[in-house]
């Protein structure tokens, strides 16, 4: 089998052809890794200098009344994780800025499809696009032309009545070129992190191999079915043009009909309809501005009762900061009822297109791709999750601040000092841990683990057919 992996390349090194491609994507592959890996660091310093900003904003503002600082709120950004640069996944589509106040969770803004022309269908040019599309490409008419080439000389024949293995013959083109395919693999990645060095972690690095075990799955499963195909098949373009066939259907039309079904299956409300439930149910709860007398009258006795005073001018604290925050949690359950079900709707939706992707190993590539680069739907949903508990305890303080931090009820002119806004902690987000992505990922590598096995089995029951 070494003889036959050596003769392989030994061909290809001489075919003038093959290295001209070779270098080509080489040197395209090395232009979109520098490109996306510099964009990825450019944006990173943008947010972090916009947060800088955005913080001293906050600590310098004039000593104010808490409630207000609530309503002027403060922004997030959503970090880029380390492999932005090889799988941008849907932060070209979902945002990256979020708006924190109070009274309101808001959505995700400022997505770089809604402001540019140059987003395609398949999003920005990346190195896991040319992984994905590319490289099959060429691994097939590579592994076709091997195995028909040895067929149509009746060079099959010599080596059978020599004594040969077919099988052994299989497996020596399919290794061959499957290696090429691993090593073109190992430079892209090797590259992402060359030009990343600082930003090294030892799980950004268990992160990329882990990638490179996928891709190099999802290669082996092309190298054995054209092998396969091109050997049993009788007619000589027949196996091109199946795995022709497979190459567009995996990668354009069963992308979109999962998603269209998933998307009817599982139906998400129009942004008019959400936002009208919303307003229904929070029409229903304490208002802060304008509060039913009914549940004033309520919290109020409550809060009277337990300072043991007669009236809100009495109390020791200020009750419109109590209202505030009361009101804050009303909503609190309001957003969770109606957010939790628009997040179970999508992660439903999710669900489903990591089940479809049974007869479409590209796309359980695809998304385990995106999972390990940090940048598919689930860990957006978790910067989302993180950032709205943000918010609320940000909120809570400031309430509390306006409540019991001195001043008295009715006294809005009341004001925090720069020393109390400045005590207030920034958000920190922290990715979704490498162990809990397996339990979310788990059907993609079972489904892809079950191609590599399949791919296999097709080879080694593989006969030499004239």
């Amino acid at each position: 089998m070494q003889t036959i992996i050596w003769n392989e390349w030994i061909l290809l090194k001489r075919n003038p052809w093959f290295m001209g491609l070779t270098a080509v994507l080489t040197f395209i592959v090395g232009l979109t890794s520098y490109f996306g890996v510099a964009e990825a660091i450019k944006l990173k310093e943008m947010e972090a200098e916009a947060a800088s900003h955005i913080r001293s904003q906050w600590d310098n503002q004039e000593a104010g009344n808490p409630h207000s600082a609530a309503h002027y709120g403060t922004y997030l950004f959503k970090p880029s994780s380390a492999l932005t640069g090889f799988d941008e996944g849907v932060n070209g589509v979902v945002g990256k800025t979020l708006y924190l106040e109070g009274h309101r969770q808001n959505e995700i803004q400022y997505s770089e499809a809604s402001q540019s022309l140059q987003i395609s269908r398949f999003g920005k040019l990346r190195p896991s696009l040319l992984l994905q599309l590319i490289i099959p490409l060429l691994l097939i008419f590579l592994v076709f032309s091997a195995i028909r080439t040895e067929r149509e000389s009746d060079r099959v024949r010599i080596l059978l009545v020599q004594g040969g293995d077919f099988r052994q013959l299989l497996f020596g083109k399919i290794i061959a070129y499957w290696l090429l395919s691993v090593l073109f693999l190992i430079i892209t990645l090797s590259l992402q992190l060359i030009l990343q060095m600082e930003q090294l972690t030892g799980e950004v690095i268990l992160r990329t191999s882990l990638i490179g075990l996928g891709y190099a799955a999802f290669y082996w499963v092309i190298s054995s079915l054209t092998a396969y195909l091109s050997a049993n098949l009788r007619q000589a373009g027949t196996a091109l043009s199946v795995m022709l066939a497979c190459w567009i259907i995996w990668g354009v039309f069963l992308p979109k009909i999962s998603g269209t079904l998933a998307e009817q299956l599982y139906q998400l409300p129009s942004r008019q309809e959400f936002s009208e439930r919303m307003k229904a149910d929070r029409a229903v709860g304490l208002d802060g501005h304008n509060p039913e007398k009914e549940k004033l009258a309520i919290l109020k006795d409550s809060v009277l009762r337990k300072y043991q005073v007669e009236t809100v001018e009495e109390l020791p604290i200020n009750f419109d900061g109590i209202l505030m925050q009361a009101d804050e949690e009303i909503g609190n359950v309001v957003w969770d009822k109606h957010f939790g079900d628009l997040y179970e709707v999508l992660r439903k939706q999710k669900t489903f297109t990591q089940v479809s992707s049974i007869p479409n190993p590209l796309q359980s590539l695809q998304s385990l791709s995106m999972g390990l680069s940090g940048t598919d739907y689930f860990h957006h949903a978790d910067f989302m999750l993180k950032a709205e508990e943000y918010r609320r305890g940000f909120i809570k303080e400031l309430n509390d601040k306006h409540a019991f931090g001195g001043s008295k009820t009715g006294d809005w002119k009341w004001a925090a000092d720069q020393e109390f806004y400045r005590s207030l902690e920034d958000f920190t987000y922290s990715s979704i841990p490498l162990n809990q992505i397996f339990g979310i990922l788990w059907s993609d590598i079972l489904i892809l683990l079950s191609w590599v096995i399949g791919g296999f089995l097709l080879v080694t029951a593989s006969k030499f057919r004239l």
